[in-house]
């Protein structure tokens, strides 16, 4: 927090970054002190999470992933080498566990947008509002960080983090490291963007173990393909997923439905809109059902959809039997 103060910004109490002495919005200078705040408002968003959410920071990979694995990485050389995921306290024993995972970029963990954390508001770039709703029902939250691969030496060297050197290894050791051995009965995960490639990789490569307990994915403007992965994981993808998409249509708008549905039913709810390239192309690929979000702005989808978000997790967590409580009005 004192790095933003020294840049001469705060965050009121609507979540909306100010100057410290003038109110006014951000207003750029030039791209260094834009990436010097930027890196200041992640650090912002991380320590808000552990102090106000009962958040705990945690360090991975794990030592003794390390020591297993002592031919295939330089363990002296990766000491250092971690990345930091945030997992609530109750996670252990939560019954359900809420996975919030961003898409790819200059974005950490935390955060859907940065742009949105420092143009907008907190309430739409960051994950805060889902850890307000997770405490509201009592569900543990992991915030995973898949954009945080490498760490720079003091000599300059780039040092891949072992387990965790691209998206899709972050997530997969996630789940084989971390939820694996929690003993929650039911998983929910939000996954923007590049996040729906990782989901679907995390199906192909341990589909069997997370279809236990996954319940439902919200996926947020999502690129993904399902060609490689077993058809338990395709059904699962078409009955329990939703992505909310870019679109200029009212939300929840339905815009495609899994290959295989009936085309008569998918030419009824999809023939009124007057679609895009991109909304074709999705509703020929579509291996879930496919809802406008309420904006045709990629960094908005996730927050612009998150009232239908919840009501949608909810939903399918009571299918399965777990105890929740009311929906948001």
């Amino acid at each position: 927090m004192e790095a933003l103060e020294q840049l001469e910004y705060r965050f009121n109490e609507n979540l909306q970054l100010r100057h410290v002495e003038t109110g006014e919005v951000f207003k750029f200078i030039d791209q260094n002190h834009y990436e010097r705040l930027a890196d200041a408002v992640a650090d912002y968003i991380q320590e808000v999470m552990v102090k106000d959410y009962d958040i705990i920071k945690q360090e991975l990979p794990f030592e003794e992933h390390l020591r297993d694995n002592e031919e295939d990485c330089d363990v002296e050389k990766s000491a250092s080498a971690r990345c930091p995921i945030f997992m609530s306290s109750n996670c252990k024993e939560a019954d359900v566990v809420l996975l919030l995972l961003c898409g790819t970029g200059r974005v950490e963990s935390g955060q859907w947008a940065r742009k949105l954390c420092i143009n907008d508001s907190l309430k739409t770039g960051s994950v805060l509002p889902f850890l307000d709703w997770a405490r509201e029902h009592s569900f543990g939250v992991i915030v995973l960080n898949p954009n945080k691969n490498v760490v720079k030496t003091m000599e300059g060297l780039r040092v891949p983090i072992p387990f965790n050197d691209c998206a899709e290894a972050h997530v997969n050791y996630v789940w084989r490291a971390v939820c694996q051995d929690l003993t929650a009965k039911h998983f929910v995960l939000v996954a923007h963007s590049y996040g729906g490639i990782s989901t679907c990789n995390l199906l192909r490569l341990q589909g069997e173990e997370v279809l236990k307990r996954l319940r439902s994915v919200a996926f947020t403007d999502s690129v993904h393909a399902s060609e490689v992965i077993s058809e338990a994981g395709k059904e699962f993808l078409a009955r329990h997923c939703v992505n909310w998409a870019s679109s200029s249509e009212p939300l929840d708008t339905v815009l495609a439905l899994p290959r295989g549905s009936s085309a008569e039913e998918s030419d009824r709810d999809t023939k009124s809109l007057k679609r895009n390239f991109f909304e074709r192309l999705r509703a020929r690929s579509s291996i879930c059902k496919v809802v406008s979000a309420g904006t045709d702005v990629h960094e908005e989808t996730t927050m612009s959809a998150y009232p239908s978000i919840c009501k949608f997790l909810i939903e399918h967590l009571r299918l399965a039997g777990a105890a929740v409580g009311a929906e948001l009005d």
